[in-house]
């Protein structure tokens, strides 16, 4: 029953010439190979930097992206792009376009400014905030989930993100500090 869902759809359903169970059959082989393929792909959003060319402004670059959704369908706008000079949206709040369906890559522009364009970085706010520190995100630039406060941490100075009761709390023991 499965392997006729797969087909259903598909054009070849309707055909009716004398071969059409090898038809069927070539063509469930080939849909069942693009099935394993795609559930091979990663589950989460993947961003990948394609180019960087810069504009007709000065000190603006045009960041060209690839981003590809896995076993799941992924929403694309919370994926940050940093520079040295500024930190911004892959996507415009409210956008149309923010989902990418399962196993679809997008690719995507937009403008930034940057004095270095080897600054130009990608970055998911859903990663930890060791993970963007490693992608080279400054630590006053780190982004955290929604309903968490970035704290400095007093010993290391890396970036951490903790409930504001939280945060009040570290910062008033001296583990932390607010930025």
């Amino acid at each position: 029953m499965g392997d006729c869902v797969l087909l259903f759809d598909d054009p070849i359903w309707k055909v009716n010439a004398t071969d059409r169970y090898d038809q069927l059959a070539k063509t469930l082989e080939e849909l069942k190979q693009q099935k394993t393929e795609l559930m091979q792909k990663p589950s989460k959003l993947y961003v990948d930097p394609i180019s960087v060319i810069e504009s007709v402004i000065e000190g603006s670059y045009i960041f060209t992206v690839e981003a590809c959704a896995g076993k799941h369908p992924i929403g694309v706008d919370d994926v940050m792009i940093s520079s040295d000079t500024e930190v911004i949206s892959l996507i415009p709040k409210k956008h149309k376009d923010s989902i990418i369906p399962l196993g679809v890559c997008k690719v995507m522009h937009i403008n930034i400014k940057a004095k270095d364009p080897n600054s130009i970085n990608i970055f998911v706010p859903h990663d930890s905030p060791r993970a963007q520190m490693k992608q080279g995100i400054p630590v006053h630039d780190v982004v955290c989930k929604e309903g968490l406060e970035l704290i400095k941490k007093t010993r290391d100075g890396s970036a951490a993100c903790v409930s504001e009761y939280a945060a009040s709390k570290l910062v008033e023991r001296g583990w932390g500090e607010f930025l």
